[in-house]
């Protein structure tokens, strides 16, 4: 459990439908022969266990506290009882555990979830490798649902905590990496719950608010991350778009500030200068080389989950491109003069050149630089490609101002109806 006193106040309780993770109590799918007789705990389930049950931010328990002592006899317990009884009494205690939290007793929320997944953890395992559990694949599933359930269920416990702790408590910091912990279990099991991603993201964003600015912005980008994540699975979710705009603000304030912090420690100037003359490699083949002409917001936008072949949100990139010259081992022997091109494409799309996605991939937003492609970077022949100007198969330099990006997401998942995002 979170440290804490049992006084502790906690702002009212929501409503449960939205924020308790609840799951089907019927057991008539489980193994209703499994006998009774003794089913032996395994090593690594034993650590599992003892893990859950200090997952609490306290102090390190000593061997004879009374934590050590409730889960061992939780485990001495388990040894004659049968996987469906395991799973029951694991039921029962989830069930208390959200009615605690409807009552907004917290503390014995969390103790109820412990004792919950502390009954039926090892039941997930595979029974064909863990033959001495006694149960079935049906049981594993029901194991599987249940601690999903619990986890994200433990996981709002937890951040709804932290929320009520000043900023400088020593105990907040612990509690919602606790809070992180549990919804990542819960993901472990699930990678699409929606509810487990969201929470993820809030104690993220939580606990981003107490850090650095470069470990927040860390943090805010795992969080924008798990958002973005639960938008693809439940794109009308709203809590989750709202979560995502603030997230964003705040890592804009974040690069802001991280900038102004740069300029007060050197010359601003000088640094853009070094860094014109300063050219990249960006595949280390010399294939495609940048050269910095003006800096962007220096921000992180790129979730390379994007550039999957299935994957449900897409990003559309928007950029000026001017070809500068071409020709010769340079691309410098012939000068270009003909206007900016304005250009969109999805991210991945080969309709595009090759080079033009690895460009937009390396900069930032507002950013200008120059960048030098070999020809075997710009053989795409489609309708995009045609609409920048042609390098005769030739190294050519090009400048590229990345102006903008917009997500969206294909809501049905078969191409007719996409939402953006942002």
């Amino acid at each position: 459990m979170p440290g804490g006193s049992e006084g502790a106040e906690d702002p009212p309780a929501e409503d449960d439908e939205v924020i308790i993770e609840e799951i089907e109590t019927n057991t008539a799918g489980a193994d209703e022969g499994v006998a009774a007789s003794s089913a032996e705990a395994t090593t690594a389930q034993d650590k599992s266990a003892q893990e859950v049950e200090d997952g609490d931010g306290g102090d390190e328990q000593r061997p004879d506290s009374s934590q050590d002592k409730e889960m061992l006899r939780i485990e001495k317990e388990k040894e004659n009882m049968s996987a469906v009884e395991k799973l029951e009494r694991s039921l029962l205690w989830k069930a208390e555990g959200n009615d605690f939290f409807k009552k907004n007793e917290i503390f014995k929320a969390v103790d109820a979830y412990y004792h919950a997944i502390l009954y039926c953890r090892d039941l997930m395992q595979n029974p064909q490798y863990y033959p001495n559990l006694k149960h079935t694949p049906e049981n594993r599933k029901l194991a599987q649902d249940l601690c999903e359930s619990v986890f994200t269920n433990l996981a709002l416990c937890q951040t709804k905590y932290a929320g009520t702790l000043p900023a400088d408590h020593a105990e907040k910091t612990k509690v919602l990496e606790e809070a992180i912990k549990s919804a990542s279990e819960a993901l472990k099991i699930n990678a699409k719950n929606v509810k487990a991603l969201y929470r993820r993201a809030l104690a993220r964003s939580s606990f981003a608010k107490m850090a650095k600015n470069a470990e927040a912005q860390a943090l805010l980008g795992e969080a924008k991350g798990d958002l973005l994540a639960a938008i693809a699975e439940d794109a009308q979710n709203r809590d989750a778009r709202a979560e995502l705009k603030s997230v964003q603000e705040r890592l804009k304030t974040l690069k802001r500030e991280e900038i102004a912090g740069e300029r007060r420690n050197f010359s601003f100037g000088s640094s853009l200068s070094a860094l014109a003359t300063k050219e990249e490699d960006l595949l280390g083949d010399g294939s495609v080389r940048k050269r910095i002409s003006v800096q962007g917001d220096s921000g992180r936008w790129l979730n390379e989950d994007w550039l999957a072949p299935d994957a449900v949100i897409k990003c559309v990139v928007h950029a000026k491109c001017t070809m500068l010259s071409y020709g010769g081992d340079e691309g410098q022997d012939v000068k270009h003069s003909a206007p900016p091109v304005t250009i969109s494409f999805i991210l991945g799309d080969s309709d595009m050149h090759e080079g033009f996605h690895v460009a937009v991939k390396s900069m930032t937003i507002s950013q200008v630089a120059s960048f030098t492609f070999s020809p075997q970077r710009l053989k795409a022949d489609g309708g995009l490609a045609r609409l920048l100007p042609d390098a005769q198969g030739k190294t050519s330099i090009w400048e590229v101002t990345l102006v903008k990006y917009v997500t969206w997401t294909d809501v049905h998942r078969n191409g007719e109806q996409l939402q953006k995002i942002q």
